[in-house]
């Protein structure tokens, strides 16, 4: 009987079993927990914090730290699978460090001296000192010295990386996860037997950061020169995310081929020339008797301890900038800088009695500057061997005995005796004393060069003709060091040389990502009104499906819809996994409520079917980043031959051609020729079916001087210019390199556009018109713009000024300025544009008032 009974409810099991659907291949939007809000959360000030919260991606667990919902978990595995793909391509290997770091190791490398108040620290049952670790270089190397034998690795460089969550106590987190206390971090370090072999690693990175910052994410990003900071090492450089948000100034080189660009803290800048600096000269002037009036005993003072050459000088002048108690302008900037005690407990103010014994005398700095200037403090590292200074006051000065100090001073170069026009009788005193004292040998050592803080408007110390800086804003998102033996002489690690071979020390480099905020610093250059507008590369979902008017599964509308996604998921699109795509199966809800979250969510790609498809056989395909819709007509049948409709064959189309595939192969040449019309009259070049011949082939017809209507075939892949108006140096120069960099029309004039392009290793430039216009009318040359390459004429240069009126400047250059340019340049109409865009995904950013397009991959 048992038997009997057991044997029905194996068949019963079985049958149960075998009737049991199987799972879609796609992701359920019913089975998906988005808790999405319609308004905006009170303390969320910026359009990422926002956005991400309303759209159900992250939420706030407390102060300063946010739990990630299963959206925006998604986008932080496929950033950090992003970043393993690329740590892979330059020899990474992955690790994972412990989380909790003995303080002892931090002692051992110095940090834990010189530690401020955001790191956390904590001791353990047995009264052991930990540290919660915010970047992991004395982990690593302790690692590295106790288990690495460098004969045994034949790679040569060892990089070792890892993905996870660090924690820094930030006094004031705000900005959601652009500025939390805990964050999710990629943070690399490599050890190489050589400094040549370090740099070739350090270059190997700053690859790879670009590669995933520009090539793959389409970010607008500009990496400059930085401060080491607390972590240290004498080479340096940062990567920035360009956004009005960004809590990091950045000064660059108006010329785009400079291509200088600093941090603030480390940017260099040339003083204005006498002209641009008229006004503080006239400022000056008019307050030089205000300056010296109070200040005469003062004057009298150093005047006779500068004839006596009395080192107390140095006091007297930095109380006279610093320290009085008069309402006039200080004559100069004086700063008072000391070595950071060791202790940390030490205030500020205090001053020390000097040597103690055999120890060390203290160590100070006096810095002095143009009174309209800051002193930069961060300038003086290397002279006290990179490490850190704390201010004190002049007061604090003026009681130490300065024969038990060392003290150096440090005399910017806006105080130079030839420099000094508009200085106050007091500023040139410093100039006098500074030449009295500068013996080598003498008891101060005085210093000269750049410690003031450059800004906007001074002149760019690399390119000859000193081009203005431009000051903008960045979110710092990553950060790569050149360490040097800081960590791996303490740590003892070495190249453990063999027979006949010296032993030295490793060099070391760290190089840090931060994802979780690399993900906000997306969302904050890239949304609209509407939401998000994910770079493809990270979006949770690539494409999402939805019925519209569909009220349960078996309807067609929804068996249609179904069919879609389940084809879009089968494997026939490279690149889109079936887990990228994205049913919206909730059949009850409101359509408005489906369609507004699809764009608050910020999928790339939106396919409807609704009650036009019902109607008319007509299916909506939506590009997210341009709001465009393409609706096709298609049987009424709602399942197969549906899939196979133009609509959805352009969405595979387009999702190929947006690279969203790891290597994408491009079609061969195609064997037709593009008709090109040229109108001597209103000297216009117009380009018939541009955008069939480049999608086919590539095929490019240039535009060059004098007019050559040789055809030029180049295959190669469309991409976009960042920026896409070509006003200054390309971000992407990079990996424009043998491909066809293309423009929008724009203010800026074509053949500058073609110099960047050609500049950047471009074999094409492609101009997109911004107006609509026939190609083949030749009287179109008000939207197409008018070339001034043939004809000479008043007429002509009539014509040519009142186009530049209308729409701005735009080629028109006289044909010498098109000489040096040798690569094919072709315009494409505004329809053809249009067709061409459908297959790019971009995402429109407002730069300087002008629309530009960025890539987003």
């Amino acid at each position: 009987m048992w038997a009997a009974a057991r044997g029905r409810l194996c068949r019963r099991a079985s049958s149960s079993l075998r009737a049991a659907p199987a799972p879609p291949p796609f992701a359920l939007r019913s089975t998906l927990w988005v808790p999405t809000e319609k308004e905006v959360p009170a303390d969320a000030a910026i359009p990422s914090h926002q956005l991400l919260v309303r759209g159900g991606f992250v939420r706030k667990s407390g102060h300063g730290t946010f739990a990630f919902l299963p959206l925006g978990r998604r986008v932080v595995a496929k950033l950090e699978a992003l970043i393993d793909a690329e740590m892979r391509a330059i020899r990474g290997n992955k690790i994972d460090l412990p989380l909790i770091t003995p303080a002892e190791l931090w002692q051992q490398s110095g940090r834990w001296q010189a530690r401020g108040p955001e790191l956390m620290t904590f001791a353990d049952r047995r009264a052991a000192l930990h540290v919660l670790a915010p970047t992991h270089e004395e982990s690593v190397t302790s690692l590295v010295a106790s288990h690495f034998a460098p004969g045994s690795h034949v790679g040569g460089s060892l990089r070792l990386y890892q993905v996870g969550k660090k924690f820094r106590d930030e006094i004031r987190p705000r900005f959601g996860l652009l500025r939390a206390r805990e964050f999710v971090m990629k943070d690399m370090y490599s050890f190489d037997a050589s400094f040549e072999a370090a740099l070739e690693t350090y270059a190997d990175v700053v690859r790879a950061y670009e590669a995933i910052l520009v090539t793959r994410l389409r970010l607008p990003v500009a990496k400059v020169e930085a401060d080491s900071g607390a972590i240290g090492g004498s080479l340096s450089h940062e990567f920035h995310v360009v956004a009005d948000v960004g809590e990091d100034a950045i000064l660059s080189c108006a010329t785009p081929a400079c291509g200088y660009a600093a941090n603030v803290e480390k940017a260099v800048g040339v003083l204005p020339s006498d002209a641009a600096r008229a006004s503080a000269t006239a400022t000056a002037a008019a307050d030089n008797d205000n300056d010296e009036l109070p200040r005469r005993d003062s004057s009298e003072r150093i005047q006779q301890l500068l004839h006596a050459r009395d080192v107390r000088v140095w006091q007297a002048l930095a109380a006279l900038g610093g320290g009085s108690d008069s309402d006039a302008p200080a004559p100069f900037t004086v700063k008072v800088l000391r070595e950071h005690a060791d202790s940390g407990d030490n205030d500020n103010d205090s001053a020390d009695s000097g040597a103690v014994g055999d120890a060390e005398p203290p160590r100070y700095a006096v810095v002095f500057a143009r009174r309209d200037r800051e002193v930069n403090a961060l300038s003086l590292k290397s002279f006290f061997g990179g490490e850190e200074l704390e201010a004190v006051s002049a007061s604090a000065l003026a009681a130490l005995d300065v024969a038990h100090v060392q003290l150096s001073v440090f005399v910017d170069d806006s105080l130079d005796a030839d420099t000094t026009a508009d200085a106050t009788g007091a500023a040139l005193l410093v100039a006098r004393a500074a030449a009295a004292f500068d013996a080598p040998d003498g008891p101060v050592r005085v210093h000269r060069g750049h410690f003031r803080v450059a800004r906007a408007g001074d002149g760019c110390p690399r390119c000859s003709s000193h081009a203005p800086l431009q000051a903008k804003r960045g979110i710092e998102v990553g950060h790569v060091f050149y360490l040097g033996t800081k960590y791996s002489k303490p740590f003892g690690v070495t190249s453990g040389g063999g027979p006949g071979e010296r032993d030295s020390v490793l060099e070391m480099g760290c190089y840090g990502m931060g994802v979780s905020r690399l993900l906000a610093a997306a969302v904050e250059v890239a949304h609209d009104a509407r939401g998000i507008v994910w770079p493809t590369a990270i979006a949770p979902y690539k494409v999402v499906v939805l019925a519209i008017g569909s009220s349960s599964a078996d309807e067609p509308l929804a068996q249609t819809a179904v069919a879609i996604a389940r084809e879009l998921a089968s494997g026939a699109v490279a690149g889109l996994d079936p887990d990228d795509v994205l049913l919206d199966d909730r059949w009850r809800e409101r359509p408005g409520s489906k369609l507004a979250e699809s764009e608050l969510l910020g999928f790339p790609f939106r396919v409807v079917v609704g009650q036009r498809f019902a109607r008319e056989g007509l299916v909506e395909v939506q590009t997210r980043a341009t709001l465009a819709k393409d609706f096709s007509g298609v049987t009424t049948s709602p399942c197969i031959a549906l899939v196979m409709s133009l609509s959805l064959s352009l969405l595979l189309l387009a999702l190929q051609i947006i690279g969203m595939a790891t290597v994408v192969a491009h079609p061969p040449p195609v064997a037709r020729e593009l008709q090109v019309v040229y109108s001597s009259e209103h000297h216009v070049l117009f380009c018939r079916d541009c955008a069939d011949l480049l999608l086919e082939g590539s095929v490019v017809i240039p535009h060059q001087s004098p007019f050559n209507p040789t055809k030029f075939f180049v295959t190669s892949a469309l991409v976009f210019a960042i920026p896409n108006d070509g006003s200054h140096a390309l971000y992407n120069a990079h990996e424009l390199q043998g491909k066809i960099a293309v423009f929008t029309r724009g203010k800026v004039s074509v053949v500058h556009k073609a110099r960047v392009a050609q500049a950047a290793g471009a074999v094409a430039a492609l101009v997109f018109d911004s107006d609509q216009c026939d190609p083949g009318a030749m009287h179109c040359h008000r939207t197409v713009g008018v070339s001034p390459l043939v004809g000479d004429d008043n007429n002509d240069r009539s014509r040519n000024a009142a186009h530049s009126r209308r729409i701005g400047p735009f080629h028109d250059d006289p044909p010498s300025e098109w000489l040096p340019v040798t690569i094919p340049v072709a315009m494409v109409s505004a329809d053809d544009g249009a067709r061409l865009r459908s297959f790019m995904d971009y995402v429109a950013v407002e730069v300087n008032g002008e629309m530009n397009w960025y890539v987003g991959v």
